[in-house]
C-alpha cells in the first residue's frame, strides 16, 4: 500500500522508505518494522516539547494549549505528550503478545484505549493530526490520540475551510521526525491562517540529512527566530550500509562534521524551535531548556 506521501527531496537520496506499512488500519506492523532500528525521535522530542508546551500555557494562562502536529500518522507525538509514559512504550506496546491476541481491529483499538486511558497526563493539549495516510489518522482518532483528523497535502494544496479554522487559534505547529516529508510550503501556509497578532510556536526535529534553509528563511520572513539545540539526538539506526553512506555523503555537501555522530551507525537530529521574535526575546530558549 502506498501512503501517498509528497515527495522527499528535501532528505536527500539513499533513505529506506516504509510507506507499505505507514498507512495500515493498525499501528503493530509499522512498529514492528522499525523495532530493530530503535526509532527514538517521538520520544526524544516529546520531552522537549512538554517542557516549552507547558512554558507556554503559564506564560498564556492556560492549563492546555491548541496544537497541529505533522506528519502525524498513527499519533505517537500526540501519544507522547498527552499521557505518562516511559521511553520504549511505543515499541512495548505494539509487539505486546496480550495486544496480539485480541480477535480484530476493534479489540486493538479498544486495547490501546484502555492503556492510554489510563496513562492519561494531567495537561491534555488539544491536537488535530495533519497527515496524507488516512487509515493512519483514523486509528489515531478513534484510539483518542487526536481530536481531529485532516487528511491533506500541504505541500502542494491550500488547507481546508475546516483545517484553516483550526489554525486560525492554533498555540504549536509540532513534527518529529516528519521534516523533509513536509517543509516550508506546508507550514508557510498554517503560520499564514493565524490570527493577526497571534503566530504559533514551531517545535521540530528535523533530520541533519534534512535541508531545511528554506523553511529558516521562510520562519525569518514571517517574522520569527529560529534557534537550534546545541546537541544532536538519535533518530533511527540506518536501516543499510547503503542508506548510511548516503546520509554521510549528504552531510559532507552540507559541510557537516559528523564528529562521529553519524558513524556510529545511526541518524542524528537536532531540535529546532521557531518562536515571534518578542517572545523569543523574553524567553531565552536557555531559560526554557537548558539541557539542550
Amino acid at each position: 500500500m502506498n501512503s501517498g506521501r509528497p515527495d522527499t527531496s528535501l532528505w536527500g537520496p539513499g533513505k529506506a522508505m516504509f510507506d507499505d506499512v505507514y498507512n495500515l488500519s493498525d499501528p503493530a506492523a509499522y512498529w514492528q518494522r522499525l523495532a530493530p532500528l530503535d526509532y527514538q525521535t517521538p520520544e526524544i522530542a516529546a520531552g522537549f516539547y512538554r517542557s516549552l508546551l507547558g512554558s507556554l500555557a503559564v506564560a498564556r494562562g492556560r492549563g492546555s494549549l491548541k496544537l497541529i502536529d505533522l506528519c502525524s500518522g498513527y499519533g505517537a507525538l500526540p501519544m507522547m505528550l498527552n499521557h505518562d509514559l516511559q521511553p520504549g512504550t511505543l515499541h512495548r506496546l505494539y509487539t505486546d503478545p496480550k495486544r496480539a491476541a485480541q480477535p480484530d481491529d476493534a479489540g486493538r483499538i479498544a486495547y490501546d484505549r484502555n492503556m492510554l486511558q489510563r496513562r492519561k497526563a494531567a495537561a491534555q493539549h488539544r491536537i488535530a493530526g495533519v497527515d496524507v495516510a488516512e487509515n493512519a489518522l483514523r486509528y489515531s482518532r478513534t484510539v483518542g490520540l487526536i481530536e481531529r483528523a485532516f487528511v491533506e497535502d500541504l505541500e502542494n494544496d491550500a488547507p481546508s475551510a475546516e483545517l484553516a479554522r483550526w489554525a486560525a487559534d492554533t498555540d504549536v505547529i509540532v513534527e518529529a521526525g516528519g521534516m523533509g516529508y513536509v517543509g516550508e510550503a506546508t507550514i508557510s501556509k498554517l503560520i499564514s491562517a493565524a490570527e493577526d497578532g497571534r503566530k504559533p510556536w514551531v517545535l521540530s526535529m528535523p533530520v541533519r540529512t534534512v535541508d531545511t534553509h528554506g523553511l529558516e528563511e521562510m520562519l525569518a520572513d514571517h517574522g520569527y527566530a529560529v534557534e537550534h539545540s546545541s546537541k544532536t539526538f538519535r533518530h533511527r539506526r540506518f536501516h543499510d550500509q547503503s542508506e548510511q553512506t548516503a546520509a554521510l555523503d549528504r552531510l559532507a555537501d552540507f559541510g557537516i562534521d559528523t564528529g562521529g555522530a553519524e558513524i556510529d551507525g545511526f541518524y542524528r537530529a537536532r531540535l529546532l524551535v521557531a518562536r515571534p521574535t518578542a517572545e523569543a526575546a523574553a524567553w531565552p530558549i536557555q531559560a526554557l531548556l537548558p539541557a539542550a
